[in-house]
This record gives structure tokens, C-alpha cells and sequence, in this order.
């Protein structure tokens, strides 16, 4: 899920975040935000909210734009 990695690097620099502050932030390790970003692996959705928290988001801001998305 390539898409949601991408989304998820946007959403952390605009908001001046490194791996290691998201990471204090949503209780993830740095390697499993690594992966996400990276798209190696997919997210659950326990770890999308613990994401949108780290990020001070709801939930619904990493999954939208990826609905809109067109289905490979």
C-alpha cells in the first residue's frame, strides 16, 4: 500500500515530524512507521488510529484520499 506510505511521509513532514518524534507520539516502534512509509507493509486499523494521533488527525484523513484512489 504504497499510497498510504506516501500519504503518511506528506502528513508527518508537513507537520515538522522525524520518525523518532511520530514514533514517542503514536506508541509505534520507528521500524514499523519505516515500513508503512516505505510500503512494505499494510497498516490495521488499530495502527491507523494510533497514527492520526501521533499526527493530531482523525482517523478518516489517512483513509480518505486513499478511497479516491482507483483500485489496482
Amino acid at each position: 500500500m504504497i499510497a498510504f506510505g506516501k500519504l503518511l511521509t506528506e502528513l508527518r513532514r508537513q507537520r515538522g515530524l522525524g520518525l523518532h518524534q511520530l514514533s514517542e507520539r503514536s506508541g509505534l516502534s520507528i521500524r514499523a512507521i519505516s515500513y508503512l512509509e516505505g510500503g512494505l507493509r499494510e497498516p490495521l486499523m488499530l495502527t491507523v488510529v494510533d497514527l492520526a494521533h501521533g499526527l493530531d488527525v482523525e482517523p478518516g484523513e489517512l483513509l480518505n484520499p486513499l478511497m479516491e484512489l482507483p483500485r489496482e
